[in-house]
């Protein structure tokens, strides 16, 4: 996890809580492969920025990329928000523009890293690089979440699953490094901007979270106790310590038992919520 709060008493960390956690899908671990999933949020000024990450399952590293991506684009997106007027910043975040100048800063730094790594740059990216990405933006006035790939959002509860564009295969950022003939142009996707004064909470996934909506009913391994509404991770516990979310996944995936997990892949969550009065 990332977290990076730069000053006290900023507007919008002072109205929002955040907390995340990551677990390793079942299937991952009996291959006896990594966590492909990453996170990672930051505040500074009137600006909150938060991503998940999947690596490509089929890369052999791309836990890496997912790393880099998350912690990337939370930087890029702070750093280029705050040129903006506080009244500005709805219109910037909303605008194709800024998240194709977003994705420009996205892949020269990735450029740079991978032909750093070997002398094959389409060998690095598709070893390292290819990784999914899910965030959101809250300003004072606006939050917008953003995708580059698959995964899950909910806005004040409201689940909404984040699909590939071209059947089973997700359109990664990285490809935009490699020449890859692909069907779509590669751009992030904007799915609405909402007034922030409007959001109560906000949760953003890698697509292994969707399986927590499958096995809600379900008792966890080796105690007699259902897995319960996904909406539990907004209880205050969740924020209070920076390991719950994660440990309760690792539960949930009988990380602690003999028995079988109930994830079979990765599973990544950002949750937000509107501190209590």
């Amino acid at each position: 996890m990332w977290f990076k709060r730069d000053e006290p008493n900023l507007l919008l960390s002072e109205t929002f809580k955040l907390a995340g956690g990551s677990v390793i899908g079942r299937d991952h671990r009996k291959a006896g492969r990594n966590n492909q999933d990453a996170y990672a949020w930051g505040s500074s000024g009137d600006v909150i920025v938060a991503a998940v990450s999947d690596g490509c399952g089929s890369s052999p590293h791309s836990e890496v990329g997912a790393w880099i991506t998350a912690r990337l684009i939370v930087e890029f997106v702070v750093n280029r928000i705050q040129r903006f007027a506080v009244d500005d910043m709805n219109r910037a975040i909303a605008d194709p523009t800024f998240w194709e100048k977003i994705r420009q800063d996205m892949l020269a730094q990735l450029r740079v890293l991978a032909n750093a790594m070997g002398t094959s740059l389409t060998q690095m990216v598709t070893d390292y690089f290819l990784a999914t990405i899910v965030g959101f933006v809250i300003t004072p006035k606006a939050t917008v979440v953003f995708s580059h790939g698959d995964g899950i959002y909910m806005v004040n509860g409201m689940i909404s699953p984040i699909n590939p564009l071209t059947g089973n295969a997700p359109l990664y950022l990285a490809y935009g490094l490699t020449g890859t003939d692909l069907p779509v142009e590669l751009k992030f996707t904007l799915h609405g901007v909402v007034d922030t004064s409007t959001i109560g909470t906000l949760l953003i996934g890698t697509d292994g979270v969707t399986e927590l909506f499958e096995v809600s009913d379900r008792m966890l391994p080796g105690r007699r106790e259902p897995v319960g509404d996904i909406v539990q991770f907004y209880d205050d516990h969740y924020f209070a310590n920076p390991f719950a979310i994660s440990r309760r996944l690792n539960i949930i995936n009988g990380l602690f038992v003999p028995e079988p997990g109930l994830l079979h892949d990765d599973s990544t969550l950002i949750v937000a919520r509107r501190k209590k009065e």
